[in-house]
This record gives structure tokens, C-alpha cells and sequence, in this order.
């Protein structure tokens, strides 16, 4: 079983950072459309997964994988960042 950590400074939080194989890879859940996330901004990850109310999509610039809250159980992320790095995540 994976183990789920939170992350938070002044005004900037983390709702998850997971630890895998291929790095940690921190998670943001916005309850809305909005998918603005100062935090993300702030702690600068080098992939990261941002959960909503939005489809599916990928930020190849910032290497944010957006995702809708109800897949975030089968977390398909671990897919595309396992392949990124060349191992196997999931």
C-alpha cells in the first residue's frame, strides 16, 4: 500500500504528495472548474497531478497531469510518469 503525504506553508498547501518509484509527485485537488494553483506554483515540482471538475488533459510546458476527481482511485497518472522516467510506477 502507497503512502500519502500532505504538504503546507504560509498560504500554499498540498493535498497529497505521493512517493513512487519514479519520484514524488504532488497532488492537487480543486473542488471546481478553477484550476488555479498558487501552490504548485510556489513548491515548483518537477511533475505533479492537479484533481477537478475538468476532463482529462496534460500541460506538457508545466508537466501537470489534470484529471477529474472521480478517476483519481485508478490514478492514471502513474502511467504517464512511470513511462516518462523509464520505470514502472504503478
Amino acid at each position: 500500500m502507497r503512502q500519502l503525504y500532505s504538504w503546507q506553508a504560509y498560504k500554499a498547501e498540498l493535498e497529497f504528495l505521493e512517493n513512487t518509484e519514479s519520484g514524488i509527485i504532488p497532488i492537487k485537488v480543486k473542488a471546481s472548474t478553477n484550476t488555479k494553483a498558487k501552490s504548485l506554483e510556489k513548491y515548483h515540482p518537477e511533475k505533479s497531478v492537479l484533481l477537478s471538475a475538468n476532463n482529462i488533459s496534460y500541460d506538457t510546458e508545466k508537466n501537470i497531469y489534470y484529471c477529474p476527481i472521480y478517476l483519481a482511485a485508478l490514478r492514471p497518472w502513474l502511467k504517464l510518469y512511470s513511462d516518462q522516467s523509464g520505470t514502472d510506477a504503478s
